[in-house]
This record gives structure tokens, C-alpha cells and sequence, in this order.
């Protein structure tokens, strides 16, 4: 096997990884952060002093571990997939 043809190999698992990621990423994120939305539509202002931006902070940090999450299980199924997909050739 021919140094380019390793080359290709790697590319391409790296490849299939960022994808998954980015797709794991992109669908945990807006679906954390439309639960934290969802949970936010419930909220009860606790008094005149109180602001009322506490379910912004939680849809955003509910977003934001779910673009983490998704990309690291996204990428871990995209690791399996390129793996799997070596070992059948």
C-alpha cells in the first residue's frame, strides 16, 4: 500500500469524524437549547428586582452542553463508522 493510499485512508476517517461531529453537534445543540427554551416558558418572576433573564441563561447553557455532548458522541459514532467500514474491505 502506496503512501498516498494511506494518506486517503486517514483523510477520509478524519473526514467521516468532523462530519459526525458537526452533525452530532448541530442537532444535540438546537435540540438542548429548545428544551431550555421550553423549560424557560414556565419561569415566574420572583419579584420587582428580579430581572426575569434567568431562562435565556438557561436555554443558552442548555444549548451550549448540548453542541458538546452531540459533537463528542457525534464523533465517536463517526470514529465507529470509519472503522466499521475498513474492517468489511
Amino acid at each position: 500500500m502506496g503512501s498516498s493510499a494511506v494518506t486517503m485512508r486517514v483523510l477520509r476517517f478524519g473526514g467521516i469524524t468532523l462530519a459526525c461531529a458537526v452533525a452530532g453537534a448541530s442537532i444535540f445543540g438546537v435540540l438542548a437549547f429548545l428544551t431550555g427554551v421550553w423549560m424557560g416558558q414556565s419561569y415566574v418572576r420572583q419579584g420587582p428586582s428580579d430581572p426575569g433573564d434567568a431562562p435565556v441563561y438557561v436555554a443558552l447553557g442548555l444549548g451550549m452542553f448540548g453542541a458538546f455532548a452531540g459533537s463528542v458522541i457525534g464523533a465517536a459514532a463517526g470514529l465507529v463508522l470509519a472503522l466499521r467500514s475498513v474492517r468489511r474491505k
